[in-house]
């Protein structure tokens, strides 16, 4: 293969000249590229490249706006109606820190002495003077409201009624944590809540339970303050005949809290008369609804004294209600709130319990709500009712007993056979969790 090559280069003039001229053309080609890379690192030094490289210039839109530092041309790079676009035309207005979700900045609200107001001051007053609530300040002597929470991982939902406050701000945005460290300096329970733009904390008085719900608006934020009137265990309470008329079965006039842990009655002292006695409550909660529609006639040609230990058991508050029964009211009552024995623990929550019943015929156990208890559970995208006064039937197991599975609450559970004539025997407070 040398020889070749060597008696070619020898025997063909234009052979040598043409690889001599391609050898010329690539070391030529070679210098001029060194010579331009060499001459653009010395006009433009590294620590300058932020300040003078074309590249990192504004450059402006097809509509001629500038969107701001791009290699690529950014707005056309994206349609001009897409949030992206919008945002960067209009970052220095959404795209920082200190704003609240609807857009509003936040600020340290403006307080002051609480002064003298045209509507009673309610008890829960962050602001402190009337004209700090820069729209409106409305009262109401009866008004019921709607609040959401969370507590123990669980969301609850409540019907509340009593005297309310409406209290109203314009153009800020809600202050949630000059709200936080005002509910803990008075000594308010703050509740967890499904919403960032909402708050929720009550104050717990000897004669009163205070609400506060705060809520971030459209429009800047609103305080609905409820007041309901708290009767407390151990303490007697007279009920006038007024009281019992305005409230005509319909306005409650006070509250009884219990919190699950001891079984409650309430000792009546009715000296003439007839009245009529309502209390309830709606709650609901992960997937249940719970509802109190608690009822009785109390007469004093029967019995001066009454003890009431048919309401409902288990951690919540019931709101109690008066009225005529044949146009006999009582010239007063008197209420007493009283706390016996512990109650079985229950967990409230999403998940379901069940009960499991053993040494009876298949088909004879039977389980019950509470007496003037109802309750609503959802459950696998259906839904089941359960009703004080119908007996709900249990799923065979393979040992052949019976098994319940259920909300979560205190319960009564029975059995029902022939040898009993078809009456039935049942054990009460039955706790499912």
């Amino acid at each position: 293969m040398k020889n070749s090559f060597k008696t070619i280069w020898k025997s063909n003039l234009f052979v040598r000249i043409g690889i001599i001229a391609l050898a010329v053309l690539l070391v030529a080609g070679s210098g001029i590229l060194i010579t331009k890379i060499l001459s653009n690192s010395r006009n433009n030094p590294a620590d300058e490249n932020l300040e003078t490289d074309n590249s990192l210039k504004e450059t402006p839109s097809q509509n001629g706006t500038a969107i701001g530092p791009s290699v690529t041309p950014f707005p056309d790079a994206i349609p001009v109606n897409s949030m992206a676009y919008f945002l960067g035309n209009n970052k220095e207005n959404y795209l920082r820190t200190g704003l609240s979700l609807t857009g509003k900045e936040l600020k340290e609200p403006e307080t002051g002495a609480v002064g003298t107001w045209d509507i009673p001051v309610p008890l829960i007053n962050p602001l402190g003077s009337q004209e700090l609530y820069t729209y409106d300040t409305s009262y109401y002597e009866k008004r019921g409201h709607g609040i959401q929470y969370i507590s123990n991982y669980t969301e609850y939902s409540r019907n509340l009624y009593g005297e309310l406050w409406y209290l109203r701000v314009n153009e800020y945005a809600l202050p949630l944590q000059f709200l936080k460290d005002y509910a803990t300096q008075i000594g308010a329970e703050i509740y967890s809540s499904s919403y960032s733009d909402r708050l929720i904390f009550n104050l717990k008085q000897p004669d009163a339970l205070w609400w506060c719900d705060a809520r971030e608006t459209y429009y800047g934020y609103e305080l609905n303050v409820l007041k309901q009137k708290l009767i407390e265990p151990a303490k007697e309470y007279t009920v006038t005949k007024e009281e019992m008329d305005a409230s005509n079965g319909e306005y409650p006039i006070f509250t009884t809290i219990s919190t699950g842990k001891k079984f409650q009655t309430v000792r009546i002292n009715i000296p003439d008369g007839k009245v009529r006695i309502y209390a309830r409550y709606w709650k609901g909660y992960a997937n249940s609804d719970e509802y109190c529609y608690y009822d009785t006639v109390l007469y004093s040609d029967e019995y001066n004294t009454y003890i009431l230990d048919n309401i409902p058991q288990g951690a919540g508050q019931l709101e109690w209600m008066f009225d005529d029964f044949g146009g006999e009211l009582p010239s007063n009552i008197t209420f007493m709130l009283e706390e016996n024995y512990a109650l079985p623990n229950v967990k409230e929550g999403n998940e379901p319990g069940a009960i499991l019943v053993k040494g009876v015929p298949f088909g004879s156990a039977f389980v019950q709500p509470q007496r003037f208890l109802s309750i609503s559970y959802k459950q696998d995208n259906h839904r089941d009712t359960y009703e004080y006064n119908q007996e709900y039937k249990g799923s065979r197991t393979p040992e052949g007993d019976t098994l319940f599975v259920l909300p979560a609450g205190l319960l009564t559970v029975g059995s029902r056979s022939a040898y009993m004539n078809y009456g039935s025997v049942k054990t009460q407070l039955v706790p499912v969790s």
